[in-house]
């Protein structure tokens, strides 16, 4: 009974240490490029708040502000599914 506990722990350490290397790397990948897109975000808002009014007026009615909307929503649903495809692979 004593090999078969220590066959087991030899076999979890390993397994458990790669486990918690893969999600390590992803959840600090996840976070650099959350940053880096919240930062896109932010500069387009600061962009977006620096325009004068008959400019903005334009662009609203042609619907450019929807447009945004969807183009930043397009890029942070890709990066939700590229995490979450990464997250869920254990490499060597």
């Amino acid at each position: 009974m004593g090999s078969l506990g220590a066959f087991l722990a030899a076999a979890v350490g390993p397994l458990a240490k790669r486990v918690l290397q893969a999600l390590g790397i992803g959840i600090i990948s996840y976070a650099g490029l959350s940053v880096a897109l919240n930062a896109v975000i932010d500069a387009v808002k600061m962009s977006w708040a620096g325009m004068s009014g008959p400019v903005l007026d334009l662009l609203q009615l042609a619907g450019f502000n929807t447009s945004i909307g969807i183009v930043l929503g397009a890029m942070v649903a890709k990066l939700s599914f590229t995490m979450t495809e990464r997250l869920g692979r254990i490499t060597s």
